[in-house]
């Protein structure tokens, strides 16, 4: 077993050029190499491979690739540089190593635990159900037993409610029935109470013993005693003991126990570990990400060195620098002499002030060229006139240009006839197409260079806030290049500005504002290297620094703007920053601008916090707070991170404009459409009109029929013609009615006819007439689907094939007969009573309705026939989506796509058979369908195979497997970045998303964060459940394909025999779903019109 006493040498404690290291980066989490595992403390492990330690510091490796005495005309030693750096490769991936072990398994979630005599405490009250994360907690601590608590000597083990319960009465040793029986206590437990009672578990734990090396105690709600009284106890319990906590707030946001377990923990000098779903801190991933940090910077350096060319003078330089082997910092400080002065492309008389995005659309928009559509027809186009007729009183609206005039839906909601000259409209199309150009050219602009990272600088005096809180301290060598490119294109433009850094304290660089000159940002550049990163981010002090003069340094009149850069969150509240600045700024009209950089060197991993700023990072929450601050001082915002577009205002207002002008180019097509027809039907009213054949027949709308109809009879003539008629007519014979007790009647109506006689007061009288009508037949077409497989989804394979679309819906048919079953009610029974004239003919329930059933036998046998040709067909078909890469994937319809694999640790036990069904689909549906694709695999980390779409050519394909073969599962699943890498891919129609395993961030985070990205891009994403039987998981993806129109898929290990039927439990997929509900409703037509030709037979009499 490892302890922190072993003794341990380093392979880079090297003091010769020829001493070098060997070690390995680790491939996996079972090979991980001793040094990886070592289970010491951090500040131990970082004490023997630390850069000081590994002698691999700037200093160091300057020292050692200086050149002699006499070869100095020779140049550099360039191959001691590179060893050096392949040395420091080494040492960072170790440090890497370090850190993704830390956030795997228990030690993410509880950390890692120290010593070898251990009690851990866990809460089991209702605060662990709250969230409905009970099962996973328990699971978390059952990893925590198997994974940490199995390693030490003795162990102590209680779940704290009401009472403290544990699974044996003292501590015990570790061994193997110990161990499975603390696991099995654990996956029993139940919450109790709603407040654990953490006081008389902490009495019971040193009752049994006060010599142990840590205490673990686990919380997710607020203790039931006072946080004073135990902390007492603990302070008496542990006097003069070495005993230490190891506190650990699970899934809370309650500040008073995250207060509490970090008091205990400075108590005791233990440790404090918070976990929740994208966030963890933890003192230990704190110093190994900060060596991490200083790691990447000493190799940055040493990559600019030797790429600039530049080597020679730096050390001909630091050879003067050096004094009897040792460096002379008071000569000249490392820090100055490794920066390069900036590099600036052009002089100030280049530049042109900027402009935002609202002020150039406002020279440059589409109203500013009168290139609006409603500009464009507005002379052109007549309202909908109304008008009250008080003869019938109603409200009647004109119908005069319906024929002739287009209608046009306007912007304030209403309809406009438009007189449209089909030249004008294309040649309007014509400049819309070069507006676009123009757009987009814009917003080219707005994405390149430090704007797509700062925005746009548009005025001439501005103030700048530079947060150099822990947040920045994430990306501290992306942020230095970014920042050097901002002075080097937009600084230099503006005429004086004033500049502070800002993080637990602000400090200002220069009293008032300074004029702009290439010297004095070089200058700039040089205070900007020198700032320390870390601490709390104090945003209200910064905005004083800036906004009061006090002592004159800065007046916020002569200010035109301030920019804020913000990396971390602030330690105030958006609430009371708005205040102060409501306050501050009334009466004046400075703008606020925001700037929210997020630009993390590992985003798959959760968002660090130092112990100076406990604040949750919640991105949501801080993008409302930045937007909140712009908009309250009518300033602009702007988001920058690496795995998401660019989002701010200006580029907001450029994307919005562009899809304005696509929107009015399309409905200028749609009103070319619409003249067309108008004039299409007008030369057909005319060719009528003139053909003496056709004459009479007139358009379909008695309105616009240029021949007037032959006048309708009145309802009196009509009525007295009908009685006169029946009057004088001879009475049926009785022959044509059949008895009642008939068993097969032919169709009959018996209608009433009110007449109007004119005899005095019986002005009306009712004739009851049995006419005879022939019975309507049903034509029953042949249902033609062809053989070949086509590419759609099953939803649009039907509204091409379906029952309802081969007129093949049985009760579509039997409604469709005038088959309704009258009755009426009957006052003097006091009930609904049924038409009798009817009573030979079957009555059939067609959803709940009574129908006559009047189709005839053989027209139910030619409908069998057809019905069961088409369900043949649907089997076929489904069949084809249950076998091959289709059971698996589904079918792929778009023509662009990508894949996005998951091969996190939980794809581990399916990662072979996943790269074998991979290379089924590559060439059986890629290939064989020619769809353009890209391949993602992700995990902790996301990879893309090409970075855009290619040819399904013989050799991409080949590559693709390639890059299959290669997927090792291991890491966590962080869904939301490979989505976010997916949108970045141009040209995609269509996202595959495969996977088996929840992702890391909370569902809900995922879907708005998706639901934004994909709002104007209208992408499907396609899910895929991997053997997965996780209902949450399932869900998740469910409703991530709904959201975006896409279908989802789940793929079930397919054990069938050659031939055997398709089981309805494999039907778990949207395709196989859909089509598997049309059969089973197919069938059941089937099995319905065999029961109505038996009804419609006639029976045999008994002999």
């Amino acid at each position: 077993m490892v302890t922190g006493d072993d003794e341990y040498k380093s392979d880079f404690d090297a003091t010769t050029d020829e001493e070098t290291s060997d070690t390995a980066l680790p491939e996996g989490d079972d090979s991980l190499p001793f040094l990886v595992m070592e289970e010491t403390r951090m500040s131990e492990w970082i004490a023997k491979l630390s850069l000081k330690a590994a002698k691999l510091t700037l200093q160091d490796i300057l020292l050692k690739c200086r050149p002699d005495e006499d070869d100095v005309e020779d140049g550099v030693d360039i191959e001691v540089l590179d060893r050096e750096r392949e040395k420091l490769n080494r040492l960072l991936g170790l440090h890497m190593a370090r850190k993704q072990w830390l956030l795997s398994g228990s030690r993410k979630t509880f950390g890692q635990l120290h010593g070898r005599r251990v009690a851990v405490i866990f809460d089991m009250s209702i605060g662990v159900n709250e969230f409905d994360f009970l099962e996973s907690y328990l699971h978390n601590l059952q990893d925590l037993v198997l994974d940490q608590m199995s390693r030490k000597e003795i162990i102590y083990l209680a779940g704290i409610s009401a009472k403290c319960t544990s699974p044996w009465n003292n501590s015990v040793a570790v061994n193997s029935s110990s161990v499975r029986a603390a696991s099995s206590w654990i996956r029993r437990q139940r919450p109790r109470c709603r407040r654990p009672n953490v006081l008389s578990a902490l009495q019971q734990v040193f009752q049994l013993s006060t010599d142990w090396d840590s205490i673990c105690l686990i919380l997710a709600s607020t203790p039931s005693q006072k946080i004073s009284v135990i902390r007492d106890f603990v302070c008496e319990s542990l006097a003069g003991s070495s005993c230490v906590f190891h506190a650990c707030a699970y899934a809370t946001h309650d500040p008073d126990t995250i207060t509490f377990l970090r008091e205990l923990a400075d108590l005791t000098s233990g440790t404090f570990h918070r976990f929740l779903e994208t966030f963890v801190e933890s003192p230990d991933l704190l110093e190994i990400d900060q060596e991490i940090c200083r790691a990447q910077e000493v190799l940055h350096t040493v990559d600019k060195m030797r790429s600039d060319g530049q080597p020679m003078s730096l050390f001909l330089l630091v050879k003067e620098l050096l004094k009897d082997g040792e460096w002379n910092y008071k000569a000249l400080p490392l820090s100055e002499l490794l920066v390069y002065p900036l590099e600036f492309k052009y002089s100030r008389s280049f530049f042109k002030q900027a402009m935002t995005s609202q002020r150039w659309l406002h020279q440059n928009g589409l109203r500013a060229k009168q290139l609006s559509l409603y500009q464009v027809l507005g002379p052109n186009a007549v309202p909908q006139m109304d008008a009250y007729v008080p003869i019938i009183d109603k409200t009647v609206r004109a119908h005069v240009h319906d024929d002739y005039m287009a209608k046009l839906v306007w912007h304030d909601g209403s309809i406009r006839h438009v007189h449209v000259d089909p030249r004008e409209l294309r040649a309007y199309q014509g400049l819309l197409e070069k507006t676009v150009k123009t757009f987009e050219k814009r917003s080219d602009w707005l994405l390149s260079g430090s704007r797509s990272v700062f925005g746009v600088v548009a005025e001439t005096r501005v103030g700048l806030l530079v947060d150099t809180s822990f947040g920045t301290l994430e990306s501290l060598t992306k942020f230095q290049e970014h920042f050097r490119l901002f002075l080097e294109e937009q600084l230099l433009a503006v005429d004086s500005f004033a500049i502070a850094k800002f993080a637990s304290e602000a400090e200002l660089w220069k009293d008032g504002l300074v004029c702009v000159s290439e010297a004095l940002l070089n200058h700039l550049w040089r205070w900007t290297l020198s700032w320390d990163y870390g601490g709390s981010c104090d945003l209200l002090n910064a905005l004083k620094i800036m906004l009061e003069s006090e002592d004159e340094k800065i007046n916020p009149f002569d200010l035109d703007a301030v920019y804020v850069i913000l990396s971390g969150h602030p330690n105030q509240t958006k609430d009371e920053v708005l205040s102060y600045l409501d306050e501050q700024l009334a009466g004046t009209t400075l703008p606020i601008h925001v700037i929210f950089y997020d630009e993390r060197t590992h985003v798959d991993q959760p968002r660090l916090a130092s112990k100076e700023s406990p604040r949750y990072f919640n991105e949501m929450g801080m993008v409302d707070y930045a937007q909140s601050l712009a908009e309250l001082t009518g300033g602009r915002y702007h988001k920058y991170s690496e795995t998401l577009l660019v989002e701010g205002d200006d580029s907001t207002a450029i994307r919005e404009e562009i899809e304005r002008t696509k929107s009015y180019h399309e409905k200028a097509s749609q009103l070319l459409e619409r003249c067309e027809q108008i004039k299409r039907n007008r030369l057909l009213l005319r060719n009528e009109a003139s053909s003496p054949v056709f004459g009479a027949a007139a358009s379909p709308t008695k309105r616009s029929s240029p021949i007037p109809k032959e006048p309708r009879e009145t309802t009196s003539s009509l009525a007295r013609k009908t009685f006169i008629s029946e009057t004088y007519a001879e009475k049926p014979s009785s022959s044509l009615v059949r008895p009642k007790s008939a068993p097969q009647a032919q169709a009959r109506y018996l209608t009433h006819l009110h007449c109007y006689t004119g005899f005095r007061n019986d002005k009306t009288m009712s004739i009851d007439k049995l006419e005879l009508r022939k019975p309507k037949s049903v034509d029953v077409k042949s249902a033609n689907i062809p053989n070949e497989e086509e590419l759609f989804s099953s939803k649009n394979w039907l509204k091409k094939y379906g029952l309802s679309r081969l007129n093949l819906d049985l009760d579509r048919l039997v409604s469709s007969m005038d088959s309704g079953h009258k009755s009426e009610k009957i006052s003097t029974l006091d009930q609904e009573v049924g038409a009798q004239h009817c009573c030979g003919i079957p009555i059939v329930a067609i959803k709940g309705v009574s129908k006559h059933l009047r189709l005839r036998p053989f027209e139910l046998l030619a409908y069998e026939s057809q019905l069961k040709k088409v369900i043949r067909r649907y089997e076929k078909r489904l069949n084809w989506l249950a076998s091959g890469s289709f059971a698996i994937f589904g079918s792929v319809v778009e023509k662009q796509i990508v894949l996005l694999v998951d091969v996190s640790g939980s794809m581990k036990p399916n990662i072979e058979h996943l790269k074998v069904a991979l290379a089924a689909l590559v060439w059986e549906q890629l290939h064989g369908n020619e769809i353009q694709f890209d391949i993602v695999s992700f995990a902790s980390e996301s990879l893309a195979w090409q970075g855009k779409t290619v040819e399904p050519s013989e050799d991409n394909c080949s590559d693709a497997i390639k890059f299959i073969s290669g997927f090792r599962a291991e890491g966590n699943t962080n869904t939301l970045m490979a989505l976010k890498l997916a949108f970045q891919i141009s040209g995609a129609t269509g996202i595959y998303l495969i996977t088996n395993g929840r992702p890391d961030h909370s569902i809900e985070s995922v879907l708005e964060a998706v639901g934004k990205l994909n709002a104007d891009r209208g992408v499907r994403i396609n899910t895929v459940s991997f053997d997965c039987n996780d209902k949450q998981t399932n869900e998740f993806l469910k409703q991530l394909s709904t959201q975006n129109k896409g279908r989802f898929h789940r793929c079930v290990r397919d054990n069938r025999q050659k031939g055997e039927e398709t089981p309805t439990s494999m039907h778990r997929g949207d395709d196989l779903r859909s089509l598997a509900n049309e059969v089973h409703k197919a069938k059941r037509f089937l099995s319905e019109s065999q029961s109505y030709r038996e009804l419609l037979l006639p029976t045999k009499k008994p002999k």
